[in-house]
């Protein structure tokens, strides 16, 4: 039984307000509990759910999200907690701690249910509070879950951006010492009278050898080396210094003996000394321009496919191809994708669908870094588009991981239900996903899975029902 002020106390709880004298019997398998400051009443991830009524105190629900922990509620007395994870079966997505002694009506799951059985006023009360709990618990979360995302987004871009800009600076900065090497050997080519009436023959074989260096393939290792030694020892007969230096550049730039047998042959030997370091400086003048323009290049492409990715300055529903926004998302994803092979089988006949493309781009960052973090670096992801008829389009995002444990298949697009450890995840991504396939664009998305392959399966028309029944309208309206 409970004590007088625990009753009075569950009186002045809103849920129990209106009970009549005979509807009290509803609380008599509740138990009375008193808690000391500082007592977790439960913890993320831990399955034991309980109904809570505070009589006196106060509770804070604390939820850790990385490294931040934020507070979602505080709970004063009157207040209730553990309704939806009673009735949904969920481990608890936070902790629960009393934040001053505190006194509280304990209703575990059978004595819940009696009452939920036995007190219609109460029970009404419960599940209009669970409803409201619910959409505001899950807008919060998808908000969390689409922020996470952007840091995510944000901090992988930061690091693919990171490593061409480095490039390129490194490029920059040895260039300017190159040219200026490049210029100083102009000069001592030009003193020297054997080669001083040979610059049109040089400006010739310079340009040349710069196109042959930038369709030169590349070697082996050993290969590499072996033609290093051969250009070494030429250089060396013919009286060239520091060949160590320079035999490296003309290896790679695909020079080799013949090409130095034949260079002998079109100037004056006392030239070929100080002709070798000028044209091996041009090469490199030329390798580090390449180099900053790759790296560029590169950023230019990410930054492209942030602006295809968010799709900004454009509107939101259009025709769009949706093998761009799979490979705009595989950029974005790069940093997660590090040793996982990505294989993509793409049906070219595929026409542009008539979409949100924003959105579909989500669908396609949930499935594969869902994908990736299952196969923690070691497997591979296969992507595949298909024309299925005159009016849909699927794609499927398969992986060969370990596979979706047969118990969790049936409940992975119940909002909040996660397989991931504690603090990992919010258990929307996936609902989500569903919610834009299935509400926004008319589609489907189903699962499959067994040890070893894991399929999810996207099915869209190729135009939205809503598209259509405006076109439909606009076609009469015309009529």
């Amino acid at each position: 039984m409970l004590s007088p002020v625990a009753l009075a106390g569950i009186r002045a709880c809103s849920v129990f307000a209106d009970l009549g004298e005979q509807e009290t019997l509803c609380l008599e398998d509740a138990v009375e509990r008193e808690v000391p400051q500082g007592t977790f009443l439960a913890r993320e991830g831990a399955h034991e759910p309980e109904f809570a009524v505070l009589v006196e105190g106060e509770v804070r629900i604390l939820r850790r999200y990385g490294d931040q922990e934020v507070l979602l509620a505080t709970i004063g007395p009157g207040g209730f907690f553990g309704e939806i994870l009673l009735l949904l079966d969920l481990p608890s997505a936070a902790d629960v701690v009393a934040v001053k002694p505190t006194r509280l009506v304990i209703f575990d799951r059978p004595a819940f249910f009696k009452l939920l059985r036995t007190c219609e006023p109460a029970a009404t009360r419960i599940l209009r509070a669970l409803a409201t709990r619910l959409r505001n618990s899950e807008t919060f979360s998808a908000q969390r879950e689409k922020l996470a995302s952007l840091g995510t987004m944000a901090a992988g871009m930061a690091h693919e951006l990171n490593n061409p800009i480095a490039a390129a600076r490194r490029s920059i900065s040895s260039l300017g010492a190159m040219i200026k090497r490049w210029r100083e050997l102009s000069l001592e080519i030009s003193r020297e009278t054997a080669a001083a009436g040979c610059w049109k023959t040089l400006l010739e074989v310079e340009r040349s050898t710069v196109e042959r260096a930038r369709t030169a393939p590349k070697l082996d290792p050993i290969t590499l080396a072996d033609r290093e030694d051969e250009l070494i020892a030429w250089m060396d007969a013919h009286g060239v210094e520091e060949t160590w230096k320079l035999a490296p550049t003309f290896a790679l730039s695909g020079l080799d003996l013949a090409w130095l047998e034949s260079l002998g042959t079109e100037m004056p030997g006392e030239a070929v000394p100080c002709v070798l370091p000028w044209l091996e400086a041009g090469l490199s003048v030329d390798a580090l321009l390449r180099e900053a323009d790759e790296a560029t290049g590169r950023v230019s492409g990410l930054v492209k496919a942030i602006k295809s990715y968010s799709h900004v300055d454009r509107q939101p529903r259009q025709a769009a191809d949706i093998h761009e926004g799979i490979e705009t998302t595989l950029k974005i994803l790069a940093h997660k994708l590090g040793g996982i092979s990505v294989v993509k089988e793409f049906e070219a006949e595929i026409p542009p669908l008539v979409c949100y493309p924003g959105e579909l781009n989500q669908v396609w960052t949930n499935l594969i870094a869902n994908a990736a973090e299952v196969l923690r670096g070691v497997g591979s992801i296969r992507i595949r588009t298909h024309r299925e008829d005159d009016s849909h389009v699927t794609v499927t995002v398969t992986d060969d991981g370990p596979g979706i444990p047969a118990d969790a298949k049936g409940r992975i697009f119940e909002p909040f239900f996660t397989t991931k450890a504690v603090g990992e995840g919010t258990g929307l991504g996936l609902v989500i996903s569903n919610r834009i396939v299935a509400e926004r664009h008319g589609g489907e998305i189903e699962v499959e899975s067994k040890p070893g392959e894991t399929t999810f399966l996207v099915r869209l028309p190729l135009i939205a029902p809503a598209e259509r029944k405006a076109q439909a309208g606009e076609a009469q309206a015309m009529a």
